[in-house]
């Protein structure tokens, strides 16, 4: 039986609210995460925000009343435009499709990780602080029946709960940054994208670990 999101499961575990600034303090992060049969994931980011997709949050912005049809309507635009320009093989399912799509930069119910620590902190620390408030670090670790692996009999459109999925290796940064996606249920009521730390599945949530920006020349050094 397939869970939805409106059943409780813990399968996000965040650390204790703590303060990242040194390699060390990382390391001891990483060694108590406890993971339950699957890679634990990781994201950075240079602001402590909602944990949701690009354009759930434009969605929500703009008050768009039909964004399951504006969704659908650019991507369908994209897969059309796009194929003279993918040098590579053309995805063949929706799901590697939608993570083409993200990663030139359309806007999608995607939302990035990585199973690559460092690359998790590097993107906490990329770009300068804003108005001066350091970026945040989270780990997710996942269940086995949170991960989704995909096919061309199921689409990331028709979900009944917010998933965990790998791409298919289709581009080099995607591979070289071990890219991984959680794929954002829409809920019909209230009418939007769920953002991950108030989805039920994922409720041992705790505060992200907030990242010193200095750390980023180190985490430059070590990541590249």
């Amino acid at each position: 039986m397939e869970i939805t999101d409106s059943d409780t499961t813990n399968p996000l575990v965040m650390t204790d609210q703590g303060y990242i600034s040194s390699l060390s303090d990382l390391m001891n992060i990483l060694k108590n995460i406890q993971t339950r049969g699957t890679k634990a994931l990781y994201r950075g980011q240079s602001i402590d925000k909602p944990l949701l997709p690009r354009f759930a949050r434009i969605a929500e912005q703009s008050l768009i009343t039909n964004p399951l049809q504006v969704e659908r309507r650019i991507f369908e635009a994209f897969m059309r435009q796009s194929i003279p320009f993918i040098s590579q093989p053309y995805p063949s399912s929706d799901w590697d499709r939608l993570a083409l799509a993200q990663h030139y930069g359309l806007p999608t119910r995607l939302l990035d990780w990585t199973g690559n620590p460092l690359d998790g902190l590097w993107f906490a620390v990329e770009n300068d602080p804003h108005k001066g408030k350091n970026g945040v670090f989270w780990v997710l670790i996942p269940d086995l029946t949170d991960i989704k692996h995909p096919d061309t009999s199921s689409s990331p459109f028709t979900l009944k709960r917010t998933y965990i999925f790998q791409p298919s290796h289709i581009t080099r940064r995607i591979s070289a940054q071990d890219g991984w996606f959680t794929v954002h249920k829409y809920l019909d009521e209230p009418g939007k994208f769920i953002h991950l730390e108030n989805n039920k599945n994922y409720i041992n949530m705790r505060n992200p670990v907030h990242v010193d920006h200095s750390i980023r020349f180190m985490s430059t050094t070590l990541s590249g």
